[in-house]
C-alpha cells in the first residue's frame, strides 16, 4: 500500500536511531489489542493498572499465528524494518512495531551479552508531532500492515476516532473507503459492543470474530428493516449469533426470506438456519440450490469489497489474486 501523506512528510524528519530497549514501551492504544484491554477494564482493572507486562501478554496473544516465524526471521537475519516511536515522559512509545519490540525483548533475554539485542533501530517522530497525526498514523500503519487487521479492531479504532470528534467523512478519506461503509462500521461496532459483547463476550472463545454478522445486520436494508419493524429484536439477533443458529455471517442475508413465511420462521427459531432453508426450498423452489445461493453471495461480497481491501489484494496478497483468477477461468468453462 502506498505511503500516506503523513508518512511521506515524516520520513525525512524522523531519522533512524538505535534506542536502548529499556527506554521503549509498548503502545497502550495499539488498535490490535484493544479488545483485550477492554476485557481488563470490564474486570475492574484501572487504566494505571494496565502494565507493560499486560500489554506484552496481549500483543503475544494477538500475534501468535505468525509470531514464531517473525522471531526466527529476526533472530537469523536481523531487523529488516525499523519500528516507529514517539517520545513521552522520557520514554519512547511504539506506534508501529510492537511485535518486533517484544521479540527483541525475548532475544535480549536469550542472548544477554549480545549487543545486537540491547538496542533496536527506530524512527523517532518529531517532538512537535500532533496527537492527530499520531492517531491517523496508527490507522495507516495498522490498515496497511503485514499483520491482517481484524474488522472488529478496525471498527473499534474508527469508533474511538469518531468519538474524539473526527467526522465520518474524514475517516472515509483516511481509510480510502465510502462514508456509508464507515457509518455501517460504527453502527455495527456499537450494537455488538453494547448488546453482544456485554452479554456473551466472556462465554465465547473468540467473540470479536462475530463482528461481520453485525455488519450484515446494519448494512443490508432488508435485514435491518426486520429489526426496525420488530420482527425480531437486537437481543434475538445476538442470541442467534452466540448460539451459532446462523452458521455464517453471509447467511444473515437470508433472514428476509426466512421471515417471509411464518412456518419457516418458526422452524428457524426452533431448529436453526439449515433446517429452515430446507423447508423454504420446498415452499420456494427458486431458493433450493445452495450452490447458486452461495454464488450470489460471493458476487455480492466481491461487488462490495472496500477499496483498501482491493488494494491489499492487488498489491500484497498474490494468493487471493490467484484464487480470483481461478474463479474467472472456472466460471468461463461453465458458461461458454
Amino acid at each position: 500500500m502506498s505511503k500516506s501523506k503523513y508518512l511521506t512528510a515524516l520520513i525525512s524528519k524522523a531519522p533512524l536511531h538505535k534506542i536502548p530497549l529499556e527506554l521503549i514501551e509498548l503502545d497502550k492504544e495499539n488498535p490490535r489489542i484493544q479488545f483485550l484491554i477492554d476485557s481488563e477494564y470490564a474486570r475492574g482493572v484501572k487504566d494505571d493498572e494496565i502494565t507493560q507486562a499486560k500489554l506484552k501478554l496481549g500483543q503475544r496473544v494477538k500475534t501468535k499465528t505468525n509470531y514464531d516465524s517473525l522471531k526466527e526471521s529476526i533472530e537469523t537475519a536481523g531487523l529488516l524494518e525499523p519500528i516507529w516511536v514517539f517520545e513521552k515522559n522520557g520514554k519512547y512509545v511504539v506506534i508501529e512495531g510492537n511485535t518486533r519490540k517484544l521479540i527483541f525483548d525475548e532475544l535480549y533475554d536469550k542472548y544477554p551479552h549480545d549487543t545486537e539485542w540491547q538496542t533496536i533501530e527506530a524512527r523517532i517522530l518529531p517532538p512537535d508531532t500532533s496527537e492527530e497525526v499520531i492517531a491517523f498514523l496508527r490507522l495507516e500503519f495498522h490498515l496497511g500492515g503485514k499483520q491482517p487487521w481484524d474488522p472488529y479492531e478496525r471498527a473499534r479504532y474508527l469508533y474511538t476516532l469518531n468519538q474524539k470528534g473526527y467526522p465520518t467523512a474524514r475517516l472515509a478519506r483516511e481509510t480510502r473507503s465510502k462514508e456509508t461503509e464507515i457509518k455501517n462500521d460504527l453502527a455495527a461496532f456499537k450494537i455488538m459492543h453494547d448488546h453482544f459483547l456485554a452479554k456473551y463476550g466472556d462465554n465465547l472463545d473468540n467473540p470479536v470474530s462475530k463482528y461481520s454478522y453485525f455488519v450484515e445486520l446494519v448494512g443490508k436494508k432488508k435485514v435491518r428493516n426486520l429489526e426496525i419493524t420488530r420482527v425480531f429484536s437486537i437481543d434475538d439477533f445476538c442470541r442467534w449469533v452466540a448460539e451459532e443458529r446462523i452458521p455464517r455471517a453471509i447467511d444473515v442475508r437470508d433472514l428476509p426470506e426466512i421471515f417471509s413465511n411464518e412456518e419457516v420462521a418458526k422452524v428457524f427459531k426452533d431448529k436453526g438456519y439449515e433446517t429452515a432453508m430446507d423447508l423454504l426450498a420446498t415452499i420456494k423452489p427458486d431458493v433450493a440450490s445452495p450452490l447458486f445461493r452461495d454464488v450470489e453471495k460471493v458476487i455480492d461480497q466481491l461487488q462490495n469489497l472496500r477499496q483498501y481491501e482491493i488494494n491489499l489484494i492487488r498489491e500484497e496478497e498474490p494468493a487471493k489474486k490467484d484464487l480470483l483468477k481461478k474463479l474467472i477461468v472456472v466460471t468461463k468453462s461453465v458458461v461458454e
